[in-house]
C-alpha cells in the first residue's frame, strides 16, 4: 500500500502505538477467575492443614522465597529481590480474624492471591499460593507492610 499523502503516515503511526497501548493496558489488568468450588475446598483443605502443621508448611514453600520482609525500607524495596531462606523461616499460625481481615483472590484456578489486613490500618500482609501438580505451595510472602 502506497500513501498519497505522506503527512498522514505519521498520525496513523500515532493511532496505532495508542491503540496497542490501550489494549495492553487494558489486558493487563489484575483480574479474577470465580473459584469453582472443588478447587476452593482444595485449597481452603491445603491452607488449613498449611497452618494447622509445621513440617507439612515447610514442604509447602519453595525456598529461597520471595518476599518482603515486615516494615521494609526503601533500599530494600528498590531492589526488588527479598528472600526469605528456609532456616530462618517463623512458621505461619491461623489468621486471627477478630483484628485482621482475610481475603482471597483466584488469579487462575492454579494460583491464590491471599491479602490479609489489620483492621483501621493500612497494614497488611501478601502471599501468593501456586497449584502445581496435586499440592499446593506458598510461592511469595510480603510480611506486615503499608499496602493499598
Amino acid at each position: 500500500m502506497q500513501w498519497k499523502n505522506n503527512a498522514f503516515s505519521p498520525l496513523f503511526c500515532a493511532a496505532l502505538f495508542m491503540m496497542a497501548v490501550l489494549c495492553l493496558t487494558m489486558g493487563c489488568k489484575r483480574k479474577s477467575v470465580a473459584p469453582a468450588p472443588d478447587v476452593l475446598a482444595d485449597f481452603e483443605t491445603f491452607y488449613d492443614k498449611f497452618h494447622s502443621d509445621e513440617p507439612y508448611q515447610l514442604a509447602h514453600i519453595r525456598f529461597p522465597l520471595e518476599g518482603f520482609p515486615a516494615e521494609v525500607d526503601s533500599s530494600t524495596y528498590a531492589k526488588g529481590h527479598f528472600y526469605w531462606r528456609k532456616e530462618d523461616w517463623i512458621a505461619q499460625r491461623p489468621i486471627d480474624t477478630i483484628d485482621y481481615v482475610r481475603t482471597w483472590q483466584m488469579m487462575t484456578p492454579t494460583i491464590v492471591i491471599e491479602t490479609v489486613r489489620q483492621k483501621g490500618t493500612p497494614y497488611g500482609m501478601v502471599r501468593r499460593f501456586l497449584k502445581d501438580g496435586n499440592d499446593w505451595y506458598l510461592i511469595f510472602y510480603s510480611d506486615m507492610n503499608r499496602i493499598k
